[in-house]
């Protein structure tokens, strides 16, 4: 509908807490005007107050009185809910014709001209209060295709976001907060009308992050490229809403096709004109045209495929991820290796607290720049206007490699400390008391790791009875397989629930295995952020 009136508005709506609050008394009288026949069952379901009841952090149960709204989890609560919306609906239908009124229970949608929209919230909102129900502002939006809105959306927060001063903050609220603000709506917006938008984004994200790198210059296409992909493949789960605007709209649609078609047989005439904006002929514009074709393929095999968006977005992210890989260099190759492991990246899910999760805000920002490849303030600072060597005498590039290869600067002593130090507390946890080259690496993920391994065995020898387990960690945080053996065997013991971690854990680390394995990964990216900083210092010191 916005695609054929691009200058038309989308008024969202969304209600507090509406199923526990809406008037029971319109609930009725609506029920028995237009349903008399289940009156009695309305009657039934709130004749006496029901309790709710919670359990607090101290661990008591508490208990209120439920004397109005339609209840969740009764099997006529949709219904009870959708009969007390319909006078409002339809009394501001009937004083603003101009303008379409979707809703699938509390979650309205006003479409039409933007003065006739801003006529009919007029409208609703007091008909709303009269059923007892207030709008929830913060969820409530408002989307234009020609004004470019969702870029407005996340533009407010990111100003907020460089002003402070943790990145892992930082990084967090720009994840899980701004970004999300406007990806979500690829998913029902065609792309063509969502590209200046997408682009004003997608920029605005990427000039927050470089705040938040403490890189006075813009990040290069590579970092930018990285930045883009999940976690998982060794980014920061910041995805291109340019990128994936395609993919997103296709995935909607394979996602409904079957049940549209079925439902509205006339939507599959529409196939040709998917994602073209509305002055094109069928099959001229090409992602429209792509499009068409893809659907007719997936059409038959995706009907029993559930998950078809996000496998269409990890195609996406994947062959992204290749076209970066092959146009790196040897050093980059293994540095996306490293980065790809399941395990390197548990760090950006931390939520900092006191239990072990948080870093120095200098090591936050250097652990940052080594995984997206990009110069470290303080270090090139070294390398740019300092002595421009290191102790050793060797010289110092602007990347923090040098520091964190020299034998001569601790590097590797501070880091196999502190990962030491965590790794004792864990034992102590399982068992009480605890026992106690880049060509390589370009080509083959953990080649580094697997070496160290190799050696560690050489060394110790046989040390029956006891067990040797070789604990091997890259520089960017992929675990070698004994050592991930190891966590498995804890996670075994403990049956992968957590006991004494409890108190420090977060809804990121709701089990042994993402509580321990994320302390590892940030203890390791904060103290070698920490060390590097310090060698820089004592080089550079301001």
């Amino acid at each position: 509908m916005l695609g054929a009136c691009p200058s038309w508005c989308d008024l969202a709506l969304d209600c507090k807490n509406a199923f526990n609050t809406v008037k029971r008394g319109v609930i009725y009288k609506e029920v028995s005007d237009n349903f008399p026949e289940l009156l009695g069952l309305a009657e039934s379901s709130f004749r006496h107050e029901a309790r709710l009841g919670w359990q607090g952090d101290d661990g008591e149960f508490r208990w209120v009185s439920s004397a109005e709204g339609a209840q969740q989890g009764n099997p006529l609560g949709p219904f009870f809910m959708a009969v007390a919306l319909q006078p409002a609906l339809q009394t501001t239908l009937d004083e603003h014709p101009d303008v379409f009124i979707m809703a699938y229970l509390d979650d309205l949608h006003i479409l039409g001209p933007p003065d006739k929209v801003r006529a009919a919230y007029g409208t609703i909102v007091p008909l709303l209060r009269a059923a007892r129900l207030e709008l929830n502002v913060p969820n409530s939006t408002l989307f234009c295709p020609e004004g470019a809105r969702p870029a407005l959306a996340a533009g407010a927060i990111l100003p907020k976001l460089a002003r402070l001063d943790d990145p892992q903050v930082q990084l967090l609220l720009l994840r899980y907060c701004a970004h999300p603000r406007v990806m979500h709506l690829v998913r029902g917006i065609p792309p063509h009308l969502l590209m200046r938008g997408a682009l004003a984004h997608d920029n605005g994200i990427q000039e927050c992050l470089q705040e938040v790198a403490g890189n006075p210059y813009p990040l290069g296409e590579e970092a930018v490229a990285l930045s883009q992909l999940p976690t998982r493949w060794g980014g920061l789960g910041l995805s291109s809403a340019q990128r994936l605007a395609p993919a997103g709209w296709l995935g909607s649609w394979a996602q409904v096709w079957g049940k549209m078609v079925v439902l509205f047989p006339v939507v599959r005439d529409m196939l040709p004109h998917l994602g073209a904006p509305e002055d094109t002929e069928a099959g001229e514009d090409p992602l429209a045209a792509g499009m068409a074709a893809a659907m007719e393929d997936v059409l038959g095999w995706w009907r029993l495929w559930p998950t078809r968006q996000k496998e269409l977005t990890n195609y996406q992210h994947g062959s992204d991820w290749l076209h970066l890989f092959d146009a790196a260099k040897t050093s980059v190759r293994a540095r996306l290796l490293s980065l790809s492991r399941d395990d390197a990246t548990a760090h950006l899910n931390a939520l900092p607290n006191d239990g072990g999760f948080c870093m120095r805000p200098d090591a936050a920002v250097i652990s940052l720049c080594l995984q997206l490849g990009v110069s470290i303030p303080l270090v090139r600072e070294v390398s740019d206007v300092g002595t421009g060597r290191c102790a050793c005498d060797d010289v110092v590039d602007g990347f923090g490699y040098h520091y964190l290869a020299c034998n001569r600067r601790g590097m590797f002593t501070y880091r196999h400390d502190a990962v030491q130090d965590v790794l004792y507390v864990m034992l102590r946890k399982v068992f009480n008391p605890a026992s106690t080259y880049v060509e390589g690496a370009a080509r083959v993920p953990l080649h580094t790791a697997a070496a160290v391994e190799r050696r560690k065995v050489e060394t110790y020898g046989d040390v029956t009875p006891h067990r040797l387990v070789p604990f091997a960690v890259e520089v960017f945080g992929g675990l070698e397989a004994q050592a991930k053996q190891l966590l498995r065997d804890c996670e075994r013991r403990r049956q992968d629930r957590l006991g004494p971690e409890l108190p420090s854990a977060t809804w990121s680390t709701p089990t042994f295995t993402s509580y321990w394995g994320q302390r590892i990964v940030v203890t390791l990216h904060g103290a070698q952020g920490f060390g590097l900083h310090g060698r820089a210092l004592e080089d550079y010191p301001r």
